[in-house]
Order: C-alpha cells, then sequence, then structure tokens
C-alpha cells in the first residue's frame, strides 16, 4: 500500500557483471517515478546494463526505456 508521501526505488546492483536491475519502484508523489529513474540511469558507467526484469506497470517502463534507450526491459 502506498501511503501519502512514499517514495521509493529499491535496485540490485551485480558489480561484477556491471548490471542494476530496476527491482521495485514507488511513489505517491506524480512526476517523482521518472526522476528516479533518470538518477539510477545517470549514474553509472556507459558500460554497465539497466534492466527492468519485470514490468506490471502497466506502460511506466516502456515510457522510460523510449526515453532512456540503455534501459532494457526483459
Amino acid at each position: 500500500m502506498v501511503t501519502e508521501g512514499t517514495v521509493g526505488v529499491e535496485v540490485f546492483v551485480a558489480a561484477e557483471s556491471r548490471v542494476i536491475q530496476f527491482y521495485t519502484i514507488t511513489s505517491a508523489v506524480k512526476g517523482y517515478g521518472r526522476k528516479m529513474v533518470a538518477a539510477v540511469v545517470g549514474t553509472p558507467p556507459a558500460d554497465w546494463q539497466l534492466v527492468v526484469p519485470m514490468d506490471w506497470s502497466g506502460g511506466f517502463w516502456r515510457r522510460m526505456a523510449e526515453e532512456y534507450p540503455r534501459l532494457v526491459i526483459l
């Protein structure tokens, strides 16, 4: 359950294989999901892979992948 003001992102970082997986993203504030994705995507070096292993978002991750081409939805 998302309560008022709840915002957070959970990622798994596999440094040895240079992969960051988005596991959970929650935002009760409109627009903050996009800001969290931008912060994570803008952090690792270009040779790291950014993945979304499961997409139950109803379109959010598809839009993010269009905006950030290095983001891969599995």
